[in-house]
């Protein structure tokens, strides 16, 4: 994101613009690349090209709601193009250098974006393998590079931000990454149920025929997708995006694929991507407008320094844009204090590690009190719904004293507004 924010504040516009800019223009070079290789393999000419440009464009721009430019977004753009060299060099092609460059780089950066997804590639090199039946596949010279750029942003990450590893790495050893839902809630997810039923729907709809290398490289990306969904086992909407997305893309290419003579196939593949694109659209729309906050805050305070106390990202950015006000907190929200208090109630640790959260509680609350007494907010939003914030403000005098300048103005879309004093009279 860094590129198009630094160029949002050169250009004074709102980075949400540059954003959407930059996902477009990844959408249209990563879509431009893709059907590059593929129709050199010949892949396309049975495609009926207007309507699948119309439902991958569709999937890829228009489903993902609130997972919009999220990171999964981003690296399954970035994906594609590898995808489709791999089925340039299953029907025995290669790309040309530049592109196998730009495909390897691309798919470096998908992995340094999220390395679990390399399960997802590396199911597709396996099906490679095994359809061009010869073990050089994985010499490829778009693996390497993808290797060799992969290597370079970790090196990058040891020379530039040390301070990941040693300081934000622990912490999120501690309150972030043992927190998993059930197994069972994984199993049963819309997400695994979205890709079962889209793969077994395109199994379906390819009886009789030959599964053409892109729809069998997009299941088998899909399927390896699978894993970091459990790895993870947060069950969020982003973490399911990558395999529904793929799986739903080979759904789409089969209703779109002329060799399949028999209409009810087809038509079935298309009302399948139909059907399964409307609930899983809104199951992916995790955004709340928080309309009701915005217009209070426009009324009470024009410009505001504001910070947030709560748990949930998008109260603090983009609300404060929204404004055209200033953020004046050194993280937007309590991630630290609300993974550690979820740990401690849903995981069961020992005496040590209940010492270890608590003592970064503290520290996230020592931060709190330091920056409302360094910038002293125009307004301070605690954050009530879900997780009564108030309550975690009151077990600390030394936190409440430090409120004890503002007055609350009412509450809404869950979140308690509190306005300096100064102001508010």
């Amino acid at each position: 994101y860094l590129p198009a924010v630094a160029l949002a504040r050169v250009l004074a516009v709102a980075p949400e613009i540059m954003i959407n800019l930059q996902m477009l223009l990844l959408l249209i070079y990563s879509l431009w690349l893709s059907t590059n290789l593929l129709t050199r393999a010949d892949l396309l000419k049975t495609q009926n090209l207007l309507l699948l440009l119309a439902m991958v464009v569709g999937l890829l721009m228009l489903l993902p709601n609130g997972i919009f430019g999220q990171r999964e977004h981003v690296l399954l753009l970035l994906l594609l193009p590898i995808l489709s060299s791999l089925c340039l060099r299953i029907c025995g092609q290669k790309p040309d250098l530049l592109q196998a460059l730009m495909c390897g780089l691309m798919a470096g950066l998908a992995i340094a974006i999220k390395a679990h997804y390399v399960f997802a590639l590396g199911f597709c090199v396996i099906a490679a393998v095994v359809l061009f039946r010869t073990w050089r596949m994985i010499l490829s010279l778009e693996l390497w590079i993808m290797g060799l750029t992969f290597a370079a942003y970790i090196l990058a990450v040891f020379w530039i931000a040390p301070q990941f590893l040693s300081e934000i790495l622990p912490i999120l050893s501690l309150v972030y990454l043992p927190i998993r839902r059930p197994i069972d809630d994984l199993i049963f997810s819309v997400g695994i149920g979205t890709f079962c039923a889209a793969a077994l729907l395109t199994l379906i709809c390819s009886r009789g025929h030959r599964l053409a290398p892109p729809v069998i490289i997009l299941l088998c990306a899909s399927l390896g997708s699978t894993l970091p969904f459990f790895i993870q086992g947060k069950n969020w909407p982003n973490h399911i995006f990558p395999m529904v997305r793929f799986s739903l893309l080979a759904l789409a290419f089969v209703a779109t694929d002329t060799r399949i003579v028999q209409v009810w196939q087809r038509s079935l593949a298309l009302i399948g991507v139909l059907l399964m694109w409307q609930p899983t659209s809104n199951w992916l729309k995790d955004v709340t407008g928080a309309t009701e906050l915005r217009q209070a805050l426009q009324q009470m305070q024009p410009h505001p320094k504001m910070l947030y106390i709560g748990h949930i990202l998008r109260y603090a950015h983009p609300l404060v844009r929204q404004l055209h006000g200033s953020y004046v907190g050194r993280v937007c929200y309590q991630w630290i204090t609300f993974g550690a208090e979820q740990r401690k109630a849903e995981t069961n640790p020992d005496t040590a590690t209940l010492s270890k959260l608590d003592t970064l509680i503290e520290q996230d609350r020592q931060w709190l009190i330091a920056d409302l007494r360094q910038h002293t907010p125009d307004v301070v939003l605690v954050q009530i719904a879900g997780f009564d914030w108030s309550k975690w403000i009151a077990e600390s005098p030394e936190l409440k004293s430090t409120l004890q300048g503002y007055k609350s103005r009412g509450t809404f879309d869950g979140v308690e507004i509190f306005q300096k004093l100064s102001v508010a009279q």
